[in-house]
């Protein structure tokens, strides 16, 4: 009998396939272990054994399954037994996608023809999306709307409906009910998109999530101050809005009109992506939405209008009372110019005293002054520096003083979690940890990065839990520094990095020296390292050798006797007392040079360390002949040996509990992004 263990299956797969047909019996083992997974995350806090078969799980719960399951699958679910054929069979129809012109000529003749047959199943429909380039005639508009009233969602995208102006067939109140809508307006091919748009939102009262999606880079439909007066009042109860498109310029009836808007007190999430702003928009953003506690603006306008009415709206500041006071999250994505007009903003939120916890900062392209970039992004971050806790900045600045960014961030006492993705800029990784005294997780995206001073003996310890570096040249010094301020550092990414540091003349090592740090997860993506005094590298001296090891295997957590070691894909167990030797090697493929790592054999280990035990004497009486060299200084795989008397990275941690090794960027780190996003 098929059964289920507090609600977990435990037949055999032989069993399973045995009541299913025989030519897709991999298939629905396939499923059966979906099922099995997502019974186990449903009700994984059951303690209480019970035995029931298959057939006697309850609707509910087969619906809940069908959730996790495509189209395919919940057909073949259907399939296995009497009990399994209704929810599955019903679940088909929770979501419709109309992706061509046949499924919606079809649908709309089998509806016409049978309308009885199918009006249970109709009615169970919730979310409806209308793919690209259906055209869809008003009538054919008019049977969907009639038959799929219980719809909450509904996808329009570009050219889903037909040229011709809805009245006489389609009837948009069939939707009142509808709650979320994605709407692609340029896609509306009529003279008035506009008009159309808001003719069709005053039927749909109980909206409260509206987003337009585009059909170009540069959107044409253009907004006015009345048309989101007159969105407002068609939606009352609209809690999200997201709006792509150009945004009209005031006129000197607007500013007027400003003054004595009535507030959209529903509205918390206002997401506006358009091409050129009218900074006193912002005045009116403060008045029309009090409540709100996310607000989005991507503007990317022509240089000439990026400061435009800046100084008016600076002027109309006074006038508000108390902007934005519930606002938590922010984000600015625009050109640096247009950052300099939004100054005026973030002294609105300063003068207001507005506690923002979450703000993303995207500014593009380079400004000719270097002092009001600075500026710009100082102005920004002071207006929120007492409340903030999540900081994204990204830009295109070019700065060659390491202290420059850190200060100009100024002291962000609050700040959990910092990313910075700056690829011209040099950062002082101590003074920025000296501003952000609460960092836990902190993300670097930058040109180098150093310490202003390699003194451990006074420094302030710090609870920094989570490090990425990505793009930068580093020195080894920074690592040991950050091993002894941050004792609370587990996890650790470092990609596309270049590490240097000295080769000791006597012993051949490079020591990458972390003895204090107790790693749960420690991710290596294309690093290389090289040898130098002076804090530069080139291809001549490059360090491919590698050795792992513990500092103290009496560090190791209790019963800890292995390490999980990830090279590339392939998954290993490593002793934690062995040493482990590692070549970064040159592979040849189609005239690519593309560069691998492999762990060296036991004869290969013993000869590497057998010849850095004697290294002084052996690199004396080494005579390298040319030996072609990658982009970055490594190898062929054969000529290994030509390697040894460059020397060895020494990795020096007290613990490592997983590490993964890669010499190629290849998909997103998914289980790094898993731990970072859960670190709390």
């Amino acid at each position: 009998m098929l059964c289920i263990h507090s609600f977990a299956f435990v037949p055999s797969s032989a069993t399973f396939v045995r009541i299913c047909p025989p030519i897709k019996s991999r298939f629905y083992i396939h499923t059966y272990k979906n099922i099995v997974g997502c019974l186990r995350e449903k009700y994984s806090n059951l303690i209480f054994p019970f035995i029931m078969s298959a057939a006697e799980l309850p609707f509910e719960i087969l619906a809940h399954i069908a959730r996790f399951l495509t189209s395919n699958e919940k057909l073949c679910c259907a399939t296995i037994c009497k009990a399994w054929k209704q929810p599955f069979l019903e679940s088909l129809w929770i979501i419709i996608r109309l992706n061509n012109y046949r499924n919606v000529e079809y649908i709309c003749d089998m509806l016409t023809s049978q309308p009885n047959i199918f009006e249970k199943d109709t009615h169970r429909t919730r979310t409806l999306f209308l793919g690209k380039g259906l055209s869809m005639s008003e009538k054919q508009l008019g049977i969907i709307q009639q038959h799929f009233q219980y719809v909450e969602t509904l996808g329009v995208t570009e050219q889903s409906l037909g040229s011709s102006e809805f009245g006489e067939f389609a009837d948009w109140s069939q939707w009142k009910s509808l709650k979320n809508m994605d709407f692609c307006v340029e896609g509306l091919t009529l003279y008035n998109q506009m008009k159309e748009f808001l003719r069709i939102l005053s039927f749909l009262p109980c909206l409260r999530h509206l987003e337009t999606n585009k059909t170009t880079d540069v959107p044409s439909v253009v907004y006015k101050l009345g048309d989101f007066e007159t969105i407002h009042l068609y939606l009352p109860k609209l809690e999200y809005m997201s709006i792509l498109g150009n945004i009209e310029d005031f006129t000197t009836e607007d500013l007027v009109r400003i003054k004595t808007v009535v507030p959209a007190h529903k509205l918390t999430v206002a997401k506006f992506r358009i091409f050129d702003l009218d900074l006193r928009w912002l005045c009116y953003f403060s008045r029309k939405y009090p409540n709100l506690h996310t607000l989005e603006l991507v503007c990317f306008p022509i240089p000439e209008k990026a400061s435009l009415f800046r100084k008016e709206a600076i002027a109309m500041i006074p006038s508000l009372s108390n902007s934005f006071q519930r606002l938590t999250k922010v984000t600015i994505n625009c050109t640096l110019g247009m950052g300099w007009g939004f100054t005026a903003f973030w002294d609105m939120l300063r003068q207001f005293g507005v506690s923002i916890k979450h703000l993303e900062y995207r500014l593009i392209g380079c400004h000719s002054d270097i002092n009001q970039s600075i500026m710009t992004i100082s102005k920004c971050t002071r207006s929120c520096s007492e409340t903030l806790e999540l900081l994204f900045m990204s830009n295109t600045l070019r700065c060659d003083n390491p202290s420059t960014i850190p200060n100009t961030l100024g002291s962000l006492p609050r700040l959990v979690d910092l990313c910075i993705i700056m690829e011209g800029v040099h950062i002082a990784i101590d003074a920025l940890l000296d501003n952000c005294t609460a960092l836990r997780k902190l993300r670097l995206t930058v040109k180098t990065i150093s310490i202003n001073s390699n003194d451990t003996s006074d420094i302030t310890m710090h609870d920094l839990r989570s490090l990425e570096l990505t793009k930068a040249t580093t020195g080894t010094d920074v690592f040991n520094y950050l091993s002894h301020r941050c004792p609370q550092l587990n996890s650790m990414r470092l990609a596309s990095m270049k590490v240097v540091g000295p080769v000791s003349k006597d012993t051949g090592v490079l020591y990458f020296d972390m003895s204090y740090t107790h790693f749960d997860y420690l991710h290596f993506t294309s690093v290389f390292f090289y040898a130098t005094n002076d804090g530069t590298e080139n291809d001549y001296s490059s360090v491919n050798l590698l050795n792992f090891g513990t500092s103290d295997p009496e560090m190791n957590p209790e019963g800890a006797s292995e390490t999980v070691f990830n090279l590339g894909d392939i998954e290993n167990k490593m002793p934690l007392d062995d040493p482990l030797w590692l070549h970064v090697y040159c592979n040849i493929v189609s005239c690519m040079q593309i560069d691998d790592l492999r762990i060296l054999d036991q004869e290969e280990s013993d000869f590497t360390q057998e010849y850095f035990e004697a290294y002084e004497s052996n690199v004396e009486s080494y005579y390298p002949d040319h030996i072609r060299r990658s982009w970055w200084g490594q190898v062929p795989k054969e000529s290994w040996k030509d390697d040894l008397h460059r020397g060895y990275v020494r990795f020096y941690f007290n613990y490592v509990g997983r590490y993964v090794i890669k010499t190629y960027d290849g998909c997103e780190d998914i289980l790094w992004n898993k731990l970072y996003a859960t670190l709390s």
